[in-house]
């Protein structure tokens, strides 16, 4: 069995048509969910901020990013039980990862 590793430009090219429109949608309403992120946390509206992470966990790994995906979930369970456990380099993680996703979907789907 030969191992294939394609990198995340070349597999996007092989999304299907429902992917490229999640890829669309993802890129438009995620511009800003590192703010409502941090903005939930700052209002100490962990529920939310549990919820939102969890949400851009689950539509990175519809879409192979699974880099956000791995920081949005270290980000989802650092914030279970209405703690708040995020650590600045996790939130910079978060912001560098979803800047390269949408800046990679908004460059392939142009």
């Amino acid at each position: 069995m030969e191992l294939v590793t394609n990198t995340y430009e070349e597999d996007i090219f092989h999304f299907d048509e429902f992917h490229l429109m999640l890829a669309r949608n993802f890129a438009e309403s995620n511009t800003n969910r590192y703010i409502d992120i941090i903005n939930a946390i700052n209002a100490g509206d962990i529920t939310l901020a549990h919820r939102l992470a969890h949400n851009l966990k689950s539509n990175a790994g519809q879409l192979r990013r699974s880099s956000l995906q791995k920081v949005a979930g270290e980000i989802e369970s650092n914030l279970e039980n209405g703690e708040n456990r995020v650590t600045p380099q996790q939130l910079q993680s978060l912001k560098k990862e979803l800047k390269a996703a949408i800046d990679a979907f908004n460059f392939t789907l142009a």
